[in-house]
């Protein structure tokens, strides 16, 4: 009897199959990584936001010395913002000597997150913490107190509104 040989065997329909399905997951695997890839890498995200929220909560507890402003900048100079807190720490564990000491001040402009980091004597450097995506960022504190309230609501793009508030014991005696 003499076999046709027309078609695909069965064997060779699965190996095809095999074939097809691992390809198929490989690519769309390093597809939704590359994708995952460039939003974390992008200005302003979540992360972003969230890190700098850990930096200002950390500081603040650090602090030898806290001031919160209504308003940045609190000279009155320039275009006023929302809130602002100033952080003195002493980084070289000297209390009763000031100069060397490290101040970081945080406030929102806009939709951005703010930082001014000076050491010493030396001039203030300027950084943005978060590009886009801060939608509010106060600070309070009850009079007398060593804590502070931190409250922060963020947007960022393509992510939904989330809201954070803590409150930070700081090791300073008193925030004015």
């Amino acid at each position: 009897m003499m076999r046709s040989s027309k078609g695909f065997s069965l064997l060779e329909m699965l190996a095809a199959l095999i074939l097809l399905t691992t390809i198929f997951f490989t690519a769309s695997s390093l597809f939704l990584y590359a994708k995952r890839t460039v939003a974390d890498l992008s200005p302003g995200t979540r992360d972003d936001i969230l890190i700098a929220y850990e930096e200002i909560a950390t500081n603040i507890a650090r602090a030898n010395q806290i001031v919160i402003y209504p308003t940045y900048p609190p000279s009155g100079n320039g275009t006023t913002t929302g809130p602002c807190i100033r952080l003195r720490i002493d980084t070289n564990n000297t209390p009763l000597d000031y100069t060397n000491d490290t101040k970081y001040t945080y406030w929102q402009e806009g939709t951005q997150l703010k930082r001014t980091v000076t050491v010493g004597a030396g001039g203030a450097a300027l950084s943005t913490l978060a590009k886009e995506g801060v939608t509010t960022l106060t600070f309070t504190s009850s009079s007398g107190s060593n804590q502070v309230n931190l409250y922060l609501v963020m947007a960022p793009p393509d992510w939904a509104s989330e809201s954070f508030e803590t409150t930070i014991v700081s090791r300073c005696q008193r925030i004015t």
